[in-house]
């Protein structure tokens, strides 16, 4: 019996596991040193209401709690099997893999991108243009009409700005 996973998707999964699992962990751990570390309004004593921070303490736990699982379950299958996933060989060789890595590092871009341009040209139309440029990424890998899904973006971020500015009255800009 070989001490490597036979199926290539199940190694791919346990790896995916273990980085979604750990970068949870992570991400979790560094928003909650933030959001501690605040001062203001948010942590103050509501006496026996719990105050606007319960939502964001709930949602760092669920997150820890998912990175947390995540992580043993790749870790109890790497021990069940007695494997080490770095004994494993990459996945993706050559151009291919490369390829593949495409899609998430061009989403990245985008994010970035935004970040910049909402400083420049208001929330509303940069959220339009990384809506459209997503939606036209994932089209393009569907093998749809870029067009309509650019259209369909645009419409996605039209109906987002307007329930957080108009229904919810989050200030965005």
């Amino acid at each position: 019996m070989s001490p490597t996973p036979a199926d290539e998707t199940q190694r791919r999964e346990v790896l995916r596991d273990l980085a979604t699992g750990a970068l949870s962990l992570v991400l979790a751990g560094g928003l909650a040193a933030v959001h501690f570390g605040q001062a203001g309004r948010l942590h103050d004593d509501y006496g026996r209401e719990p105050g606007p921070a319960l939502m964001p303490e709930i949602l760092l736990a669920a997150l820890g709690v998912a990175g947390a699982g995540m992580l043993l379950r790749g870790a109890f299958f790497c021990w069940r099997e007695r494997v080490s996933p770095v004994s494993w060989p990459v996945f993706w060789t050559g151009a291919g893999g490369l390829r593949a890595l495409g899609t998430p590092l061009a989403v990245v871009a985008l994010l970035v991108g935004f970040l910049i341009a909402r400083g420049a040209v208001g929330f509303g139309l940069a959220a339009a243009c990384l809506s459209a440029a997503v939606a036209m990424i994932l089209a393009r890998q569907e093998g749809r009409g870029l067009p309509r899904a650019a259209l369909e973006g645009i419409a996605i971020a039209v109906v987002l700005y307007a329930l957080f500015r108009l229904v919810l009255s989050v200030p965005l800009t």
